[in-house]
């Protein structure tokens, strides 16, 4: 079939349908990544009957305690004797934080009770411990 060119003239827009499937494929990969971005420690929550719902806040920091004593703060390595100065320069940035503390099952609690300490000694109004809901 041969079209006159001359009759409806060139056809200058672009088909955008491809592009929009690639964006569409892209968000799902996103949302199914971004759970473990958040989370990227090997951390196992304890299991509790029901958790409070969390207020919404300009600024969450979440730290992870594994099994074996390893601190991360948004997915960064931090030891104890540092963990003061790092959550303080981010403090600073923000005043009204939420400590989300991912602390695996078999972690020390002492571990936890002093992270605790130090984030209130900092003025983190809000710390809060991750749990997963309870299989029944």
């Amino acid at each position: 079939m041969f079209v006159n060119r001359k009759k409806h003239g060139v056809i200058s827009s672009i088909n955008v349908t491809p592009f929009i499937d690639v964006l569409l494929v892209l968000l799902i990969i996103f949302m199914i990544t971004a759970e473990e971005i958040t989370t990227a420690e090997n951390v196992s929550l304890p299991d509790v009957n029901s958790s409070p719902v969390l207020e919404k806040s300009d600024c969450v920091v979440s730290i992870a305690v594994s099994e074996s004593g390893i601190i991360k703060i948004e997915n960064h390595d931090v030891q104890i004797e540092d963990f003061s100065v790092k959550i303080s320069s981010i403090i600073n940035k923000n005043k009204q934080c939420t400590a989300l503390i991912y602390g695996d099952t078999k972690a020390e609690y002492g571990k936890i009770a002093k992270l605790i300490s130090l984030l209130k000694q900092n003025n983190v109004q809000t710390v809060s411990l991750v749990t997963q809901k309870e299989n029944r």
